[in-house]
């Protein structure tokens, strides 16, 4: 009895022990985000979020999402845009149009995952046009998901011009970062894309695709440094 008593107790209230290099970091930084840093007080909003060094926080985080976007940090614009997507539960009203306005920033500045939820909102608004810009800006960067959402669309042809060439170069790039099971599974489609194409076609496609390189932004990369990219703000502001 005693025991089951103590895991209720304990479902409860949950224990949360954060280690002190992550106590560290959230007192630091919350320093230099009070300093008025956009970078750090997106940072700080992540911290909130995420609950690492200190308790998860929506409320916390979105007031410091707000002040990141306010200071022009295109990472804060695409927080507060996710929060307006739904992720701030009920703080916010959902608003796909406060959504888009905020993750086109992060877009514009070369973020990827922006790139291609902004993608997704204008497929989803019939602005295919625009969805197919913001995809192929994914696919510069190697973002997987940008490759098959184009891929489908240039194939299938439905909602833009069906284009043999631009759907044979996606899918060997797709292929050659693909495992066994999902290289057999689109086999067929590569098939039926050579049996449309010439031989010289297909081998100046394959030339480029040997060649080709993906070069992610600088602001991807710092997107997916996480904590690293957190420590290193709150280094620079040290040295200011």
């Amino acid at each position: 009895m005693f025991k089951k008593l103590i895991i209720c107790i304990l479902l409860i209230f949950p224990i949360t022990s954060f280690s002190e290099d992550e106590k560290k970091i959230f007192q630091e930084l919350k320093v230099v985000a009070e300093n008025g840093s956009p970078e750090a007080q997106y940072h700080l909003g992540m911290l909130y979020n995420n609950g690492l060094g200190t308790e998860k926080n929506a409320e916390a985080a979105l007031k410091w999402f707000k002040k990141s976007a306010e200071g022009g940090d295109p990472l804060g614009h695409y927080k507060l845009g996710c929060y307006y997507s739904g992720q701030a539960g009920n703080l916010l009203p959902i608003d796909e149009n406060k959504a888009l306005e905020h993750k086109l920033v992060a877009a514009q500045a070369g973020y990827t995952l922006a790139q291609d939820e902004v993608a997704g909102i204008y497929y989803q608004r019939g602005e295919y046009d625009k969805a197919v810009y913001w995809w192929e800006q994914g696919v510069y960067q190697g973002d997987p998901y940008s490759f098959y959402k184009l891929f489908s669309m240039y194939y299938e042809g439905k909602v833009i011009p069906k284009n043999i060439e631009k759907s044979y170069w996606l899918i060997k790039i797709i292929e050659k970062n693909s495992d066994n099971q999902e290289k057999e599974k689109i086999q067929p489609k590569i098939t039926d894309l050579e049996t449309q194409l010439t031989t010289e076609q297909i081998s100046k496609l394959n030339t480029e695709i040997a060649a080709w390189k993906s070069e992610r932004s600088e602001l991807t990369i710092k997107a997916k440094s996480g904590i690293k990219e957190t420590k290193q703000v709150i280094e620079n502001a040290k040295k200011m």
